[in-house]
């Protein structure tokens, strides 16, 4: 269905309000044991392109009514998730981060070797000023902050260069040179950890349990997850953005495909550990970000359903949860604590 040139108020259409079972004897799939009103019911009927509309007449063996209600009711299902989780919004695009505070509707321009140029369609976070003082300070942004994320490619990179710009018709395209992408650890080199049970460190005949390799896989991926920017009093600035996106974004139908950006974020871009003098992912084993489903809030956790490709594993999906709400982290309220930090920042 779309507009016609008869005029303003017109519309052209080539659907067809097709009958499931033959409205009248000798029809497709006619059912004598109907009455008049449920032939004219709407539960009889399935809105067709005109080509599906005369095929489906055409061969009664294959579309029966059997497969044509089915028919119906997957595409109905599908309908509904699509305007539950704003699908028809992205129509073949996808969110786009560009450092911290841009966060954009668009897609992938091109790839080359050290380039990417992303299309910039509409601002989510941030807008055009906000993206030229991201490249006005660029040489003063720390490594943590100069990067680009793609959802649509479930992958990120950090910025090996200053971005530039060029305004189009559509929105703006943004010309990203990248580093290489960052080494990801195999899963199965995980090293030893304290395991963890229901969030609390575990006790085996009075000693602590350990976990390493594939084992201790899980945990590392749902720790940091859960773990929120601000709750580590040496690395402030550290952990995720998925409360705080929770908040701003949580009634909106871009929940999911941002929380999914922030993940990407995790796993490609790489921060530098001052403890361990250490340059790795948060999510060290994760090499793509493929899927995020967000579940039913319980209180103020919200589950998280994450499908990952993993190095040295492949395809792998967890269960995490997550606060809604941004936590004031305890020790802020420390002054001792505040100074020490002030004086490592100084």
């Amino acid at each position: 269905m779309g507009p016609s040139d008869e005029g303003p108020d017109r519309h052209a259409s080539v659907g067809v309000a097709a009958h499931i079972c033959a409205a009248s004897p000798g029809g497709k799939r006619y059912d004598a044991s109907m009455t008049p009103a449920q032939r004219s019911d709407v539960d009889n009927g399935i809105w067709l392109c005109a080509t599906h509309a005369r095929l489906v007449d055409a061969d009664e063996a294959i579309y029966t009514v059997a497969s044509l209600q089915a028919m119906r009711r997957a595409h109905e299902e599908r309908c509904k998730q699509d305007l539950s989780s704003g699908a028809s919004v992205f129509a073949g695009e996808d969110l786009i981060a560009v450092g911290p505070d841009i966060v954009a509707l668009g897609q992938m321009r091109s790839v080359e070797s050290n380039t990417w140029t992303v299309a910039i369609r509409h601002f989510l976070a941030g807008d055009v000023t906000t993206l030229l003082s991201f490249i006005e300070r660029f040489g003063k942004t720390p490594e943590a902050e100069r990067y680009v994320l793609v959802n649509d490619f479930g992958d990120g990179r950090v910025l090996a260069s200053t971005p530039s710009i060029v305004s189009t018709s559509e929105g703006y395209d943004v010309r990203c040179p990248i580093a290489p992408s960052v080494e990801r650890a195999d899963a199965r080199d995980l090293p030893r950890d304290f395991e963890l049970r229901h969030g609390d460190l575990a006790l085996e005949n009075g000693v602590w349990a350990m976990v390493s390799g594939l084992s201790a896989l899980p945990q590392t991926i749902k720790r940091s997850l859960a773990l929120m920017q601000g709750e580590s009093p040496m690395h402030p600035t550290f952990g995720s953005r998925l409360s705080e996106y929770c908040e701003i974004f949580g009634d909106s139908p871009w929940l999911s495909r941002i929380l999914k950006l922030d993940i990407v974020r995790l796993a490609a871009i790489p921060y530098y550990d001052t403890l361990t003098s250490t340059r790795a992912t948060p999510l060290r084993c994760v090499t793509r970000v493929c899927h995020v489903d967000v579940g039913e809030v319980h209180g103020e956790r919200l589950p998280l359903e994450v499908d990952l490709d993993v190095k040295g594993v492949g395809k792998w999906r967890c269960t995490v949860e997550i606060s809604t709400r941004r936590p004031v982290p305890p020790w802020t309220q420390n002054p001792s604590i505040m100074q020490a930090l002030s004086r490592k920042q100084g």
